[in-house]
């Protein structure tokens, strides 16, 4: 939906809201104005789809998702209710302290159970105890799945139970009047009278809280509807019973109250259907595009992101660092040296690209739509950023942390994928050696091509490389199975592959470019098994891992999907997207990494004219020629360094590529 129709709908929503809040049916007339698949999205945004329920409902109207909907939330409330029972049972047996949070005490004062969905059980305890805390967890058959890394540690378990149990309640990063507030709440906490370790807030100190949470995500990327929904329903079952004085003085020193007054004031006037001034429709604007827990779109407006490229690195910078106090107290090594924070950041970054939320991918989507509103692509601005680095006294550095950055993360995925794949056996590796022999080109990234050498020689030693180099110094590896062919300066990847692929002495060629290395899934010796499976077929391409930003070889397969190669000169020999078995599929260009019948590929071959832009242009002749396949299963890692100036100045030198290749093939060529 639009922007202007997610706004009339969110509208819609908080009128259904305040009808539940007040008791009443919603007007039908105003029924019948409603999208209801569009309340829904937004409702199911904000977590407002079973209070939303509740009030169409009250109509007599029984919509089926909003049904469904509610009676999830029922379903998942008493289940929520008995487990945290359970756990807080296993608290007390070891003795240790705990005080539940938020949602888990809100929920109860709302009109209807069930209207206020949880997502969460949120619990402090004692952080001196966060072990003990996770042998009970694992006990009571939870999967850990974060522990140790921030101020809350997380348990999943089957079917819909999710538990954040805190250590403190806030942390360094949330600013040091907030963190130094909250690090050691257990004096303002009052005992419960039926446990022996239970504890609450008292109601000032517990709305306070409540507005500090809030206050959080609003900061950091904005909080949605709900959030004022409960400040509503807090303000209705505390009524006039709270030290005002007390809480108005506690929320200046934590320099929140302004930030109080105006959002308490927003939800009163917003449910008891009062006329909004300006400002708090602007307010309330921010809510609504928020979402539950907030959105990226909101944060990047909170902090100063404006499209400029000095705005995206700094946003980019500040996201991937962490404060001075969080690095002091969870990463205490990285506090004492600050030169390897380089390999936290690292870390930090793999973790959110492995971590099977999407989080990251979406955030940086959102950031690409925040830099074209200024006309400015985040592929400019990263270019831009890059080359600003790369010119500047720093750049000979920012190369040499970028490569410990890149082979960091390979030997950390590394790890990763060896859960993943089965070890060859000898038999097999040795198969590899006798019927494959790798080529790549080479040209002023001598490094790297010795890397990569080195890296075929580990996963099959003794295998055959072929070399061909055309760098400004020679290239020099010392070792009986390279060859490499030492070519004028600058002659072209084109030239240069030909010269590797004409020394190739065995059936399957494997090719490569200097910047790749091969992986525990590359699967090298089963592509060689299903050519001689499937003689039809040809050359199978696989996947490139591309970082530093991990993406899915399933994900970055679609992209060769497009391909159907319609306007190559002859039609392909098996129609594009075949599937010829669960992983390997025909298409008309595959990854410029692949295995190849050395036969075949050396009768289509390079057109030595071609100096850079080689990749389309081949499988355009090799349409109608070979059978080319990918498995989107296996893949490679690719990791060019952004801040070789000298590769990059002759690398985007092809504009003579490009004029040569529309005048050979025509403006059809891309299509």
């Amino acid at each position: 939906m639009t922007s202007h129709e997610y706004k009339q709908n969110a509208y819609y929503l908080l009128y259904l809201i305040r009808c539940v809040l007040h008791e009443q049916a919603p007007a039908k007339e105003k029924l019948g104005k409603m999208d209801l698949s569009g309340v829904f999205a937004v409702a199911k945004a904000h977590s407002l789809t079973a209070m939303a329920a509740y009030a169409l409902e009250s109509a007599g109207v029984v919509e089926h998702d909003f049904k469904q909907e509610r009676m999830k939330a029922i379903r998942k409330n008493v289940s929520f209710d008995f487990e945290r029972q359970a756990v807080l049972a296993e608290f007390e047996s070891a003795g240790i302290w705990y005080c539940p949070l938020k949602g888990c005490i809100i929920k109860n004062w709302y009109p209807e159970i069930g209207m206020r969905q949880m997502a969460d059980n949120d619990i402090l305890v004692d952080g001196s105890k966060m072990s003990e805390v996770r042998e009970i967890m694992e006990r009571l058959e939870f999967e850990t799945k974060v522990f140790g890394k921030s101020h809350q540690d997380v348990y999943e378990k089957e079917p819909v139970y999710n538990f954040e149990i805190h250590s403190t309640l806030l942390e360094p990063k949330h600013g040091d009047t907030l963190y130094n507030y909250y690090k050691n709440i257990k004096p303002k906490l009052i005992k419960d009278e039926d446990s022996n370790y239970g504890y609450h807030f008292s109601d000032e100190d517990f709305y306070i809280y409540f507005v500090a949470h809030k206050y959080k995500h609003f900061m950091e990327a904005g909080t949605g509807l709900r959030s004022l929904v409960d400040t509503f329903v807090i303000g209705k079952h505390f009524g006039d019973s709270l030290d005002k004085e007390y809480i108005s003085r506690e929320l200046r020193r934590l320099g929140m109250y302004e930030y109080e007054t105006e959002n308490r004031a927003l939800a009163e006037k917003l449910f008891d259907g009062e006329e909004l001034s300006e400002r708090e429709k602007k307010l309330l604007d921010i809510y609504i595009t928020s979402g539950t827990y907030g959105s990226f779109q909101v944060r990047m407006s909170q902090q100063g992101l404006d499209g400029r490229t000095r705005s995206t690195v700094k946003y980019v910078l500040e996201r991937l660092s962490l404060p001075e106090q969080e690095l002091k107290e969870f990463h205490p090594f990285f506090y004492r040296h600050k030169a390897l924070r380089p390999m936290l950041y690292t870390k930090r970054l793999i973790s959110k690209s492995l971590d099977g939320t999407g989080a990251l991918k979406l955030e940086l989507k959102v950031l690409g739509n925040v830099t074209k509103k200024k006309n400015r692509s985040p592929k400019t601005l990263l270019k831009a950023a890059v080359n600003k680095i790369t010119a500047s006294p720093f750049g000979r550095v920012a190369k040499i942390l970028y490569d410990a950055f890149i082979i960091t993360e390979y030997h950390i995925f590394s790890l990763i994928w060896q859960a993943k794949s089965d070890k060859l056996t000898k038999e097999q590796r040795d198969y590899v050696v006798k019927n494959v022999t790798f080529i790549y080109k080479s040209f002023e990234r001598q490094y790297m091509a010795r890397r990569l050498f080195w890296n075929i020689q580990k996963f099959f030693p003794g295998v055959k490389v072929i070399i061909a180099d055309d760098s400004s110094t020679p290239l020099k590896i010392k070792s009986r199975y390279a060859k490499v062919i030492q070519l004028p300066f600058n002659s072209g990847l084109s030239y240069g592959i030909n010269r590797a692929l004409a020394e190739v002495r065995t059936p399957y060629t494997f090719r490569m470019d200097d910047d790749e290395l091969l992986t525990l899934l590359s699967k090298i010796y089963e592509q060689i098994r299903f050519l001689e499976t499937h003689p039809e077929v040809d050359l199978v391409g696989i996947q490139t891992c591309s970082v530093p930003l991990y993406e899915q070889p399933e994900n970055r397969a679609k992209q060769y999907y497009r391909f159907d190669m319609k306007n190559a000169p002859k039609p392909l020999k098996i129609p594009h997207m075949t599937r010829i078995d669960p992983t390997h599929l025909v298409v008309g260009k595959t990854p410029n990494v692949f295995l190849a019948r050395t036969e075949k590929y050396s009768q289509v071959g390079y057109d030595d004219n071609i100096r850079m832009i080689d990749h389309h242009e081949f499988f355009t002749r090799a349409a109608g020629e070979l059978v080319s396949t990918m498995d989107t299963s296996a893949f490679v890692f690719h990791y060019h360094n952004w801040f070789d100036r000298n590769y990059t100045k002759y690398r985007n030198d092809v504009a003579a590529d490009a004029r040569y290749i529309r005048e050979k093939h025509g403006v059809q060529y891309y299509k």
